[in-house]
This record gives C-alpha cells, sequence and structure tokens, in this order.
C-alpha cells in the first residue's frame, strides 16, 4: 500500500473493508479514515429496511439530522433519541453494533475537523473504476487501453461540467474572466482541462454570492428567533462559538 503513495496522505475514504482498515492503520497510523456515506446508507437500507418498513424512510431523515450533529454531546443525545423511537430503546440493533462504534469516521463532529471540499462520498472514484474495467480486456494492448480510459474519464468529467453550467443558465463561452485573468493564465498553464474548468465553475459560483456584515448581537438574535427548530443546547454552542471568536478577534 505505501508503494502507492510518494508521502502518507491526510485523508482515505472508503467503505467499511475491514482489511483496508487494517492496511491503513498499519502502514499509516497518523492518516484520517473516512468512511463513504453512501456506502452507509445503502447498509442501512438492506440492513434495516425489512425491520422498519414503513418507518425506514422517517428513520432516515433522523438519521442525516443526527449525522450533521453540531458537536459530539447532541450527537450522542440524537443517537438515545433515535434507538429509543425506532428500537424502543434496545441496544442490540445494527446501529449499535456496526454504525455507532464507526461515528467518528462518518459523523459531523469528527469528519469537520479536517478540509474535505465537501467530499462524503467516494461515487466519483468508483464511477471511474466502471469505465476502467469496461476497458479492460486480454486483446489490447496496455498503451491502447490506457488511451482509452483517458479519453472516456475526459468525456465524462466533461459532461458533468457541462451539466453544470445548464443547470446555472450559463453559457462557458460567454464567461469574461478578466478579473481573473492571471488565475486563469496559471491553471491553463499547469493545471488539466478538467481542473482549470472546476475552478472556472468556482469563479462563476462567486459572481453570485451575497452576503452582508452582521454584528455578533445581530446574529444571536436570528439564532433564537428561529429556535423552533434548534436545540437549546446547539444554540448555547454556536452563541459561546460566536462571542469567542468575536472576542478574539478584538
Amino acid at each position: 500500500m505505501k508503494n502507492g503513495f510518494l508521502e502518507p496522505p491526510g485523508l482515505i475514504m472508503s467503505d467499511n473493508d475491514p482489511s483496508l482498515e487494517s492496511s491503513i492503520k498499519i502502514n499509516f497510523p497518523e492518516t484520517k479514515h473516512y468512511l463513504c456515506i453512501f456506502h452507509i446508507y445503502n447498509n442501512l437500507y438492506k440492513k434495516l429496511k425489512p425491520i422498519l418498513r414503513k418507518d425506514y424512510y422517517n428513520f432516515i431523515q433522523d438519521f442525516k439530522k443526527l449525522s450533521f450533529s453540531i458537536s459530539s454531546v447532541a450527537f450522542d443525545r440524537m443517537w438515545n433519541q433515535l434507538i429509543q423511537k425506532y428500537f424502543n430503546g434496545n441496544n442490540d440493533n445494527y446501529l449499535d453494533k456496526y454504525i455507532y462504534t464507526s461515528k467518528e469516521k462518518w459523523g459531523w463532529p469528527w469528519r469537520c475537523r479536517i478540509m474535505m471540499a465537501g467530499v462524503k462520498t467516494t461515487s466519483r472514484i468508483e464511477g471511474l473504476n466502471a469505465i476502467i474495467k469496461k476497458q479492460l480486456n486480454s486483446k489490447s494492448s496496455l498503451v491502447e487501453t490506457f488511451e482509452k480510459i483517458e479519453n472516456l474519464i475526459q468525456k465524462s468529467e466533461k459532461r458533468n461540467i457541462s451539466s453544470w453550467y445548464s443547470t446555472k443558465n450559463i453559457n462557458p463561452a460567454t464567461i469574461i474572466f478578466a478579473a481573473y485573468k492571471d488565475i486563469i493564465k496559471n491553471t491553463e498553464k499547469y493545471l488539466s482541462d478538467f481542473c482549470q474548468s472546476r475552478i472556472k465553475i468556482e469563479i462563476v459560483s462567486s459572481q453570485s454570492y451575497h452576503f452582508m456584515l452582521s454584528s455578533v448581537d445581530e446574529i444571536l438574535g436570528t439564532i433564537h428567533d428561529s429556535n423552533n427548530d434548534i436545540d437549546i443546547d446547539i444554540i448555547n454552542f454556536i452563541s459561546t462559538y460566536i462571542h469567542e471568536k468575536h472576542c478574539w478577534r478584538k
């Protein structure tokens, strides 16, 4: 496994494969290992849908809220509520045995400690693996196989990017990047077409950001005004965090 990296990665995301987990611990003891949330939901469907039946979809909504708990304390409290609501408090269930034990690999209170750029699944890599498998056969040379795979991957990524532009009603050919000409120049010099397109998407997205300056009191007032759907402990946590940040900046 070490031969595939020039230096230890900061993060590896995978499904819950015991052999891979063991290998990561041995070869990269300092590397964070997080679980693909898509695989977790797949397993929940297989294991709990037959048990919960019509309550399963309500369960999933509650589970999603749980996965984005703001703190480990809130996470544990919401977990206990989940077990009580759907399993009558019985801890002898799939969630407690297999999901809770790995909470630090998928729960937000732990995942938020490392920059992940919004990535929560291994879907993109698995999509590329599917492309590779379609091209592998005993008759093709290594060079032919590589070229086919590279072309298909580029086509697939360009379709995804074009799809993004179309959903935003944007024609990339008409976008003027004059304000970012130095950035564009460097991306074209050093990065692939795919990376260039991703950066341009971020630039275009930034043009539609809307923001306004607010005082600490205004922010806290907004939080308290909407506390019908927010746990009081979460409100207190946010309030404390904002005050600490505000005082530190002073």
